[in-house]
């Protein structure tokens, strides 16, 4: 991460490629998506908070508007939803989904998935 100065303030690791890096709308936390079949929230700092873990590559992370879940989606066609700030274990999985999820005003948006109890709408570019 750097500031506007482009400055370097912090660097987020992980063992492979990163995919994604997005912060929440709601506090100062960043989620990222990694070939290295993770997902990981930081806090500005630079602190690992937690580690979401899926079977494959991990194309996307994103937080729901209102910061209570996290969407990842994988190269496999996987979505999972996470609570936050315990994301101990899946509240939802989803299979066969296209690898990317979506930010929405009403919740995350996963391409070809549908589960309306969560905000979770199909959508396809």
């Amino acid at each position: 991460m750097s500031n506007k100065a482009g400055d370097l303030l912090v660097t987020l690791t992980h063992a492979d490629e990163v995919r994604s890096a997005r912060i929440s709308p709601t506090g100062p936390l960043i989620v990222t998506a990694s070939a290295d079949n993770t997902a990981r929230v930081w806090d500005p700092n630079g602190t690992l908070l937690a580690t979401l873990r899926h079977d494959g590559d991990v194309r996307d992370a994103q937080f729901t508007v209102d910061g209570g879940l996290i969407v990842t989606a994988s190269a496999g066609g996987t979505a999972r939803v996470w609570e936050w700030p315990d994301p101990a274990s899946v509240i939802l999985a989803l299979e066969e989904c296209h690898p990317c999820a979506r930010g929405a005003a009403e919740g995350a948006l996963i391409h070809g998935c549908r589960v309306p109890q969560y905000g979770i709408e199909s959508y396809r570019e």
